[in-house]
């Protein structure tokens, strides 16, 4: 300390600057902490967009297996054999996203999707025609839904990613859905 320094000014000083400085020390330490443990890449809608979006897939896929030998109608027959490839490719790809997150999901359609791909086993012809363009245009709408929601909601980028690539593909089907359960509804 100075020799003409007074004592008494030199602790108020001190005080004073302790004082600014243990908020800005506190408020650091806690900046600090926060960056360190960083908030999760995924929101509940990512986890809920991961899990029905399997189960989707391999709904679309197990249930458009069975047009090959249930149809009787070529355009349902290629409609399947198109949503096979594409809800492969598309469920092959979410895996490796839900893998890279280290998130599980389903590796087969969920109770209420077997029952109906039972019920679509014991149908053929028109009546199995009719039926699974039915689910299907259903399924579609609420995957459309399901998708919309994830890019409103969701929070991962490579989620958003992927809808953005497979969101006209479902659209697409429910289009060519709707439009041939239309020309069957005509006969």
């Amino acid at each position: 300390m100075p020799k003409n320094y007074p004592a008494s000014r030199h602790n108020t000083r001190v005080s004073r600057m302790m004082s600014l400085l243990l908020p800005i020390s506190i408020l650091m330490g806690c900046s600090k902490s926060n960056h360190s443990s960083p908030a999760s890449p995924l929101n509940d809608m990512d986890h809920k967009f991961l899990t029905d979006a399997s189960f989707s897939n391999y709904d679309e896929i197990d249930a458009s297996k069975l047009t090959s030998s249930q149809s009787s109608n070529g355009e349902v027959k290629t409609l399947g054999q198109e949503m096979i490839n594409d809800y492969r490719t598309s469920e092959s790809e979410l895996g490796n996203i839900a893998d890279s997150l280290k998130v599980p999901i389903p590796a087969e359609p969920d109770s209420a999707h077997k029952l109906k791909i039972n019920k679509l086993m014991a149908l053929s012809g028109a009546a199995f025609d009719t039926t699974y363009l039915r689910d299907m245009i259903n399924d579609h709408q609420g995957a459309i839904s399901l998708f919309q929601k994830e890019l409103n909601t969701g929070q991962s980028a490579r989620l958003q990613q992927f809808v953005n690539k497979y969101l006209p593909r479902i659209q697409r089907h429910l289009t060519i859905a709707d439009s041939i359960m239309g020309v069957l509804q005509q006969h």
